[in-house]
């Protein structure tokens, strides 16, 4: 999940297990720059990454840390599973480069990531692949990064075809362009689309594109709502009464008062935030 953290602290809180009693074995947080995955919503939703995929991976191992500093998982192209990446088009070729590419946009998707890319060498690149929890609100990314030399009489133009999003769908991709040059990084974005458990999406080159199109990388992440918490006076005030509490009553009671589940000593209200009385 990514989520912003409005304070220098967080509550962690495993609970409501239906069978037995919850456990964690591992908690790991990782920070990121303050440019990345930010959104209009993060006061109110988080991000559950729903498909992180590195297209013309070298192998079936996934690219993270070192070679991603924010720790990332990228999984590869070449991990294949039931009804995830499948549907490609006929035509695709995997290429890559061993040249820097100049990745210092706003997601910073690893150097090693964009050195790689799927091609569509008879103009279409198309894919298929099912989304834990769809349909839903999500933001997606695209990474693109032309990786081969064009020569002047060679241009690489192309347009998303599916899913049909009249602002993007009319668009054209021309990379060159767009980054302003080669081996540099394209990366457009959609902040608020909604997308069904089944996505099937293809890129194909216009009519006046001498060379299919490309992909390095996509990055699908679902909105979730956050929980409302309980009035930050309110939990001041009840924090301070726990302390006044004899013997062991209240020590037990730790996080939000009232979320997911409230103390038995207290009664707290259906309204959101919840309050105490």
């Amino acid at each position: 999940m990514i989520i912003r953290a409005p304070y220098s602290s967080i509550d962690v809180c495993v609970c409501c297990a239906t069978t037995g009693s919850p456990f964690i074995s591992t908690l790991e947080l990782r920070p990121l720059n303050l440019s990345m995955y930010a959104t209009d919503y993060e006061d109110n939703f988080y991000l559950k990454v729903a498909a992180r995929v590195n297209f013309g991976a070298p192998s079936k191992d996934p690219i993270r840390y070192p070679d991603d500093p924010y720790d990332r998982i990228w999984e590869s192209d070449q991990v294949k599973r039931p009804n995830f990446l499948v549907g490609v088009a006929p035509g695709t070729e995997r290429i890559d480069t061993t040249k820097n590419i100049d990745v210092y946009n706003r997601e910073y998707p690893p150097i090693k990531v964009m050195q790689t890319a799927v091609v569509g060498t008879k103009g279409n690149l198309s894919y298929q692949l099912t989304l834990e929890d769809f349909p839903a609100n999500a933001r997606a990314f695209a990474y693109f990064a032309e990786i081969e030399n064009l020569r002047p009489n060679e241009t690489r133009k192309f347009k998303m075809e599916q899913p049909y999003v009249p602002d993007y769908s009319n668009a054209v991709v021309n990379i060159a362009e767009n980054a302003n040059g080669t081996y540099k990084l394209y990366e457009p974005s959609y902040m608020n689309v909604t997308l069904d458990f089944v996505l099937s999406f293809s890129f194909v080159k216009t009519p006046d594109s001498t060379k299919g199109p490309i992909l390095g990388a996509i990055e699908i992440s679902k909105y979730v709502q956050i929980g409302s918490k309980t009035d930050a006076l309110d939990v001041t005030a009840v924090n301070a009464v726990r302390t006044m509490l004899p013997g062991d009553q209240g020590n037990q009671d730790e996080g939000d008062p009232c979320t997911p589940t409230q103390w038995e000593w207290i009664i707290c209200s259906s309204s959101a935030p919840p309050t105490n009385y």
